[in-house]
């Protein structure tokens, strides 16, 4: 097994650059033609799915006539973001439905359908409304933070003046000390040498 696939490594090493750049354009050009037959079979679903009313017990149309490839997760995406679609109120949805004509009549290379967009646009607002959340959160967090930090260096300033104050006292205590020691000293000193001479 290992042999065959050294075997095949060395084969595919040996051929010349222009054979790789052949290969590589034929499997774009092959990728490009599956891509547009896809593309084309979505758009041929999307307009069949579109052309029927929607009803209200209906969740949302999966197949989507769009222009690119689909990834797979749309359709739990829209089932679990559906509880919060139908759970929104009425004002935003109707602030919402000004805004999706618009959206829905622009030329564009998309052609999505509007439960889509709505769809987009709820998660659009749900994820601002969290990042504002989250902006708060972090701006209160900060203040309060500053607020802790002033606190601190205050006290330990503070504790830092009292203890410098002390330190200068005791100094002030020691040179008073050693001054009254020498003064001794001196009176010492002074008789003695006053016994010397007589």
């Amino acid at each position: 097994m290992i042999e065959e696939q050294a075997q095949e490594h060395i084969t595919i090493e040996d051929l010349p650059p222009v054979v790789h750049l052949v290969e590589e354009a034929e499997a774009v050009v092959l990728k490009r033609k599956r891509l547009e037959n896809r593309c084309n079979m979505l758009q041929r679903q999307g307009k069949k799915a579109l052309s029927h009313p929607v009803q209200q017990s209906q969740v949302f149309p999966f197949i989507l006539p769009i222009q690119l490839v689909i990834m797979r997760n749309v359709r739990f995406l829209v089932l679990s973001v559906y509880n919060l679609y139908s759970t929104q109120s009425k004002e935003l949805i109707q602030k919402k439905n000004k805004i999706l004509p618009k959206l829905v009549d622009s030329p564009s290379t998309f052609q999505v359908p509007r439960q889509i967009l709505m769809l987009y646009l709820n998660l659009s607002e749900l994820f601002y409304k969290k990042m504002d959340e989250v902006v708060t959160s972090v701006n209160t967090s900060q203040t309060a933070l500053e607020t802790n930090l002033v606190r601190q260096f205050t006290e330990s300033q503070q504790h830092f003046a009292s203890q410098m104050a002390l330190v200068k006292l005791q100094l002030a205590e020691l040179v008073n000390h050693l001054k009254e020691i020498s003064d001794t000293k001196k009176g010492e000193g002074e008789s003695s040498k006053k016994r010397w001479l007589l």
